[in-house]
């Protein structure tokens, strides 16, 4: 997966880790690897998504909830708690960028279910 020895041994030990210590696409990979959908690894996991939608919706949803709200990308960013211009230039980044706590965060931020937008 890529992670050091220390943030395994973390994942290991700590289940609320798994949610901080891994980028999507590094929790996508390991329950490929493990066969189970990636929402089983969480100790609490959330309800499962009615249908799913990808992160260039996602990004367009908060791009919609900044010019309602008449926020900045950079305001939002600040009620998120996370930085969205790189995803909101390319969605695909955060595969790489976000860990589930962003995800979760951004999607709370806007009002929606954040395991619709997990990607598969």
């Amino acid at each position: 997966l890529g992670v050091s020895e220390s943030a395994a041994w973390d994942i290991l030990t700590q289940s609320h880790e798994l949610s901080q210590c891994l980028s999507l696409r590094q929790l996508l990979l390991l329950a490929v690897r493990l066969g189970v959908p990636a929402l089983s690894l969480l100790s609490e996991p959330p309800t499962a998504a009615p249908e799913h939608r990808s992160l260039v919706q996602l990004a367009g949803e908060i791009q919609t909830y900044c010019a309602v709200h008449h926020l900045s990308v950079e305001q939002f960013g600040d009620r998120a708690g996370w930085d969205v211009r790189q995803f909101l230039v390319a969605p695909d980044s955060a595969l790489d960028d976000w860990c589930l706590d962003t995800l979760a965060d951004i999607c709370r931020t806007v009002g929606l279910h954040w395991p619709e937008y997990l990607p598969e």
